[in-house]
């Protein structure tokens, strides 16, 4: 079978799988007691296993049975899940991630895996005589289970120890099974076959066992057979959790109705009717209504960009056909484009819509993560994500991974203080990382915050001072704010020594640069001994826009219409200087103004009269003069490419209707 058609179906269900067994991982290390989280990563695990087999990937195959018998045992009790046994499943996971990967890059697994195969399994629990294990059954060995104890069979649970001095194990299991199977049938077996001849198999079996003869002959096996520490049976009987979940078979409903009398008022009305014509109307009314629930399909990625592509193209000719118009002034076709432009709008909504994904895809790869960094660190986190359903265009998601994993290990090993140290400033000994992500406007926020030591600017101060990038007296006259803004200069490191996570400069450095090439900007808060919050503000999506073309001179621009709150008609004598920076008193607010002419265009003519855009960005309000207002209009955003692209005060650029090009104004550029 060629299985490469299937391959990247393989690997997209294979990364929701890993990240099933990684988020109940983290809820199990806090819970190990709920045996439940343990049946959901099972599940996970064998299936993985299942499709790893199928497409003939060896050691991913291998390596998922090894954790699928550890979570296994677990289930059953076999073992404890004491911190090495999940330390270990978490290496498991993280090894399974890293195979994926290459599987993903070379078509091959190219990790090896014998390390964890041949790692040293964790001990049995051991049992006295007086207790009765007992085993955990799914519901297809219940329902056998009950099948044989209805036809008169006695069920039991039988336990096979052989001694630690036994040499030829699979030998002796062998002659044990022989002389069970004279007694009766063995319904459901708790070990894998194939385990019983490695050397590190402990000789311990449990096996769940239907027969006619009693307890006694079960137990009096142990006389026929060798190196036999112990043969204990006990009658299978059913959880106590279960019997009250299914009400049992012989305890009346009505008993359960006196325990619950409001039971009845979760339940619909209709369900509980004695006409089976309403109940069959029920029935068939229930898998329409869950087929529309779950009606969607897998699409290319590709076939999405594509259309995306053929959408743009749509409306730059679309802006060509509003020019024409404004020349013919032809009244049908202003109609005519009246129509195309809502139904364009529509589309443009569907389009961004599906390629909008909420941040959950990469925010669940940080709890393990930090729960890794922080061990190997010695400290103590509480992680919290909150707003992962926030979403961003599927292009700004995709960039975001490595700047906030730097953010991350920044507030990990830089912001939040030692154990020992936290209790020393009378602050809790476990510290917290907040992530969180939400809308505001048309933007999205990110802040990764901490509760830690805080940025101690003097300290950053000294280091750019020893490192040249400025005088000492140049450095006195910079505020803190332009000081902390030098954290993210290439080289930039506060950490004492160089280790695996710090002490290289180069973190925040990418994070700046990353953030800024999707059209973004970031931001430091802090207080010293309080703790550091870095504010990242993204657009939602980097293709089609609302704007508002304005024009200095010859040249047009465009701004985000989504920041501009109004625009007002403002003349020389209304700007103000206080402290060398002209300012604009407005609607009982003193804002900051700056002036495109100024910046940008060559042309400083007619500048005594200015229209004020009032812009409204994530940090700040401020006024923006231009010359003259063109009006409205959706364009296609494109990133500047060569010589272009290190161009300041911009964030790429657009197509107009008469072919012209026109630059996208970076709102965050005049940040204080």
């Amino acid at each position: 079978m060629d299985t490469n058609e299937y391959l990247d179906m393989f690997l997209e269900e294979s990364d929701e799988h890993i990240q099933v067994m990684s988020d109940e991982m983290l809820k199990f290390e806090q819970n190990p007691k709920n045996i439940d989280i343990v049946a959901v990563m099972f599940r996970s695990a064998h299936t993985l296993k299942g499709m790893a087999g199928t497409m003939g990937f060896e050691s991913t195959q291998k390596l998922t049975h090894t954790i699928e018998n550890m979570m296994d045992d677990i289930r059953n009790e076999v073992i404890d899940p004491t911190q090495e046994t999940i330390d270990f499943m978490f290496k498991g996971i993280e090894r399974l991630e890293l195979l994926l990967n290459e599987i993903r890059e070379y078509g091959s697994e190219r990790s090896g895996i014998d390390d964890l195969i041949n790692a040293e399994k964790p001990a049995v629990k051991e049992t006295s005589g007086s207790e009765e294990a007992e085993l955990v059954v799914n519901d297809m060995e219940k329902d056998i289970i009950l099948d044989a104890k209805e036809q008169g069979s006695n069920v039991f649970t039988v336990s096979f120890q052989l001694r630690d001095d036994c040499l030829l194990k699979g030998i002796r299991i062998n002659m044990f099974f022989k002389e069970l199977n004279n007694l009766g049938e063995v319904l459901s077996l708790k070990q894998n076959e194939e385990d019983w001849e490695k050397e590190d198999f402990n000789g311990h079996i449990d096996l769940i066992f239907a027969t006619s003869s009693n307890k006694e002959d079960i137990e009096g096996l142990v006389s026929k057979l060798s190196e036999v520490e112990f043969i204990k049976a006990s009658l299978w009987e059913e959880p106590k959790e279960e019997i009250k979940a299914d009400n049992g078979p012989d305890k009346p409903k009505k008993d359960l109705e006196e325990v619950k009398p409001e039971a009845t008022n979760v339940t619909d009305d209709k369900s509980s009717s004695p006409d089976p014509e309403a109940n069959k109307g029920e029935e068939a009314k229930s898998p329409e209504s869950h087929r529309k629930q779950t009606a969607s399909i897998r699409v290319n990625l590709e076939k999405i960009d594509s259309l995306m592509g053929l959408f743009e193209e749509f409306i730059v000719e679309k802006g060509r056909l509003q020019n024409i118009a404004e020349q013919l002034k032809d009244k049908e076709l202003f109609e005519s484009l009246e129509r195309l432009v809502r139904t364009s709008t529509e589309m443009q909504t569907s389009l961004l819509s599906m390629r909008m994904i909420p941040l959950d895809t990469i925010f669940n790869r940080f709890p393990r993560m930090v729960r890794n960094t922080s061990k190997d660190l010695g400290k103590n986190i509480n992680f919290v994500i909150e707003g992962a359903e926030t979403e961003l265009d599927r292009t700004v998601v995709e960039e975001l991974g490595d700047p906030l994993v730097h953010l991350l290990r920044n507030s990990l090993d830089h912001g939040v203080e030692m154990p020992e140290t936290r209790k020393e400033r009378g602050k809790n000994e476990q510290g917290t990382i907040l992530l969180r992500a939400y809308h505001k406007g048309n933007e999205a926020i990110i802040e990764i915050k901490d509760d830690g030591n805080g940025i101690n600017v003097q300290k950053i101060k000294d280091k750019i001072i020893k490192q040249n990038v400025i005088t000492e007296k140049e450095a006195d006259l910079l505020s803190d704010d332009q000081i902390i803004q030098y954290i993210f200069s290439s080289g930039m490191s506060t950490a004492e020594q160089i280790t695996n996570l710090s002490g290289r400069g180069v973190g925040l450095d990418v994070v700046k640069t990353k953030i800024e090439s999707l059209g973004g900007s970031v931001k430091v808060e802090t207080k010293v001994g309080i703790g550091t919050t870095f504010v990242i503000v993204l657009p939602l999506t980097l293709s089609i826009i609302q704007s508002l073309l304005v024009r200095q001179g010859e040249q047009t621009f465009a701004v985000p219409l989504s920041n501009v709150l109004e625009t007002i008609f403002v003349e020389s004598e209304q700007i103000r200087k206080i402290m060398d920076q002209e300012v604009l008193y407005y609607r009982n607010e003193i804002l900051t103004t700056h002036k495109y002419s100024e910046l940008f265009a060559k042309d400083h003519s007619g500048d005594d009269k200015h229209y004020a855009l009032i812009i409204q960005n994530a940090f700040q309000k401020y006024a923006l003069l231009v010359n003259e207002i063109v009006g409205q209009q959706e364009i296609v955003l494109k990133p500047l490419q060569g010589y272009a692209k290190d161009l300041s005060g911009v964030t790429g650029a657009t197509v107009l209707g008469d072919g012209s090009v026109a630059f996208v104004l970076d709102i965050n550029f005049f940040q204080q």
